[in-house]
């Protein structure tokens, strides 16, 4: 008796994660600014893998060992999905030609280079990279004297970028930021994407590389709006659970997440649309706010390659905060113009983005 009991309620079990897996699978093709909730199901996508694999495990070892075929149906059917999280094979790489050039790009959320004391270690990392295209987010400077100013920032890079792209979404008050792109290539048109937010912005900068044209779009999609106190209190709950702080706390970060859900869906369906109308080949990175399995990701990221999953294997996460380690930053490419040859994320803690270094080689002399 007892053995059924505990059988019924591991199959309950079972079967209630798994449709929350099933929520997790669709939130990619549900838009967020319809149904949001949705989206918290792909957030939390790892761990809903994790779940699937304990119980094909745990069904195995257990005198109902085609329960796990549950589990495991799942897992197989879902198994781009997983691959997106938890990278396990690549596509078959296309052959890098010598002759052909090689391009490295940075991505980097700096956020606001943290003060003067994170300034000159990103520098230095940046200049160190080595890169050809440096994309920035969170690109600004504190407005007070005795501060570091846009001169000497700008300054600093004119010595290995003498081309730029900047668009500051905010000039007043204590501060200034915004995106900036940095290349050593000529940028021959600039343009900034046009939607709706009071702190995000996307631009693209069409830049010449060795008489070829490519299009490269820099996000910094709708921002979460969590404060270090929303992590300070998500992590004392975490340590310390008790039902009316859980309450209090998941309410406060469920609002300001469905915001910026909302917000990233409609985003990301005109940086599609611009994508889609581009004349040139594009490449696509940045902060887009949201992890891989998500509609904001799967919308932007239609018909191109990440560099990430193209060439490196395993949980790969770019933001690091009290505990919440995801990837939210992205290189996206045009297949049939790029090979993505490697993804490197810079485990260095100057801001709570690690850059992200990726190198690629044109293979197809694109049509102007």
């Amino acid at each position: 008796m007892l053995r059924n009991i505990i059988k019924y309620l591991a199959l309950l079990i079972n079967l209630f994660f798994s449709l929350m897996y099933l929520f997790g699978i669709i939130s990619v093709i549900v838009p967020s600014n319809k149904f949001v909730w949705f989206s918290y199901f792909g957030l939390i996508f790892p761990l809903l893998i994790l779940s699937q694999i304990f119980f094909v495990i745990f069904w195995l070892f257990r005198r109902h060992k085609w329960y796990c075929l549950i589990s495991l149906s799942l897992l197989i059917f879902s198994f781009p999905a997983v691959n997106r999280t938890f990278t396990l094979f690549h596509k078959e790489k296309s052959i890098v030609m010598p002759e052909q050039a090689k391009i490295k790009l940075l991505t980097y959320n700096v956020s606001m280079f943290s003060g003067e004391k994170h300034y000159q270690p990103i520098m230095k990392l940046i200049e160190d990279s080595n890169a050809d295209i440096v994309c920035i987010q969170e690109f600004g400077f504190y407005n007070y004297t005795n501060q570091l100013t846009e001169d000497q920032i700008l300054k600093r890079f004119q010595t290995n970028y003498p081309y730029r792209h900047l668009w500051y979404k905010n000039q007043k008050g204590k501060f200034s930021w915004g995106v900036a792109t940095f290349s050593k290539y000529p940028i021959i048109k600039k343009k900034k994407v046009e939607y709706a937010s009071a702190y995000n912005v996307s631009v693209f900068s069409d830049i010449i590389i060795n008489q070829d044209t490519i299009r490269i779009f820099n996000n910094h999609l709708e921002s979460n709006k969590l404060t270090m106190n929303d992590f300070k209190n998500y992590k004392l709950l975490s340590e310390n659970p008790n039902r009316e702080k859980f309450l209090s706390v998941t309410e406060q970060m469920s609002t300001k997440l469905s915001s910026a859900y909302r917000g990233r869906a409609r985003q990301a369906r005109i940086i599609a649309e611009e994508i889609r109308k581009s004349p040139y080949p594009v490449i696509v990175c940045g902060d887009f706010n949201d992890v891989p399995q998500s509609y904001t990701y799967h919308t932007i990221s239609e018909g191109l390659c990440d560099v990430i999953t193209a060439t490196k294997y395993g949980y790969n996460y770019t933001f690091h905060n009290n505990g919440i380690l995801v990837n939210i930053d992205h290189v996206l490419l045009n297949e049939n113009y790029f090979t993505p040859i490697s993804a490197t994320i810079i485990h260095e803690p100057y801001s709570d983005h690690y850059p992200l270094l990726t190198e690629f080689q044109i293979n197809k002399k694109p049509t102007k």
